[in-house]
């Protein structure tokens, strides 16, 4: 069994603003929310990754260097990245240097993804029943590389909610990141897994909130992003009340981690709120005490 990590407070992320509605990528506005995020009292930051959209983006790795670089405390990482779509020995040298810009505060998110296209574009030809296998595969190779040059590759974050990612979570004794699914969903796969006698150290799911004066927009704005007509209402919530009791759901499911989406391009001005929002489920009422958060 994976040694389990408990903690008497939930741990609390964020996805950082790499994919924009509305304007090009802003790098400032990047490290502007890592900052606020960090004051605010989240313990960790997410960048999403892509290599083809159909909007201008921020590369993943390259975010997480930004996002390290404007924070002391909190851990950074891709939330996830599609190992698959970059070569090991190549992936390996970006690592490294995360590794040592991060100085223990790297988080490792790895996932396979959904979209067919980027692996066409890649010249990835695994098949999609096989990608989380050959994502198992690709990260040690990732590791055996990164040894050779005397640095050992975090503990990886699998994003995923179906049995390839749970056999990821598995053979790696990973944390598990998983999206798009609810309280029950999330508490079933996590009973599966625990009944397989593997609790992943740190599991919790992404969270798509968004300001009640905002909510509509919101919405629209994760439909966007994602291009899938008629989401928004099924998982975008209001950050009041409802978001506190979805949160709880999941915590008495099972998650010891929530990250959060704020489904706006610039969710600055509303970070601090939706951390005290959120106090009662994390159990602390400062989240911006205590020494550097490891990823």
């Amino acid at each position: 069994m994976a040694e389990s990590t408990e903690s008497t407070a939930l741990d609390l992320g964020l996805a950082l603003p790499t994919f924009l509605q509305f304007g090009a990528p802003d790098p400032g506005l990047v490290r502007s929310v890592a900052h606020e995020a960090e004051t605010a009292g989240f313990d960790r930051l997410w960048c999403f990754d892509h290599i083809l959209w159909h909007s201008p983006f921020i590369d993943a790795l390259t975010a997480t260097t930004i996002g390290l670089e404007a924070t002391d405390r909190i851990a950074v990482g891709p939330g996830v990245l599609q190992a698959l779509l970059r070569p090991p020995l190549v992936l390996a040298a970006s690592l490294g240097s995360l590794i040592d810009v991060a100085e223990g505060r790297l988080g490792w998110g790895l996932g396979v993804g959904e979209h067919q296209r980027e692996y066409d574009a890649a010249e990835r030809l695994t098949a999609p029943t096989h990608r989380w296998d050959a994502m198992v595969e690709h990260h040690r190779a990732v590791a055996a590389a990164l040894s050779t040059g005397g640095r050992s590759a975090p503990r990886p974050w699998i994003g995923g909610r179906g049995p390839g990612s749970q056999r990821a979570v598995a053979a790696l004794g990973a944390n598990w990141l998983p999206a798009f699914l609810g309280p029950s969903h999330f508490a079933a796969q996590f009973n599966r897994l625990s009944g397989l006698h593997i609790v992943p150290p740190m599991r919790g799911p992404f969270l798509f909130c968004c300001p009640p004066e905002h909510l509509e927009s919101g919405r629209q704005w994760l439909e966007s992003l994602y291009n899938l007509p008629g989401i928004g209402p099924r998982m975008v919530l209001p950050a009041d009340e409802r978001l506190a009791q979805r949160a709880g759901e999941f915590v008495q499911a099972g998650a010891n981690h929530l990250s959060l989406v704020v489904t706006m391009d610039d969710p600055r001005a509303h970070l601090g709120q939706i951390v005290k929002l959120l106090s009662t489920v994390t159990g602390r009422s400062d989240h911006t005490t205590g020494g550097p958060h490891r990823g």
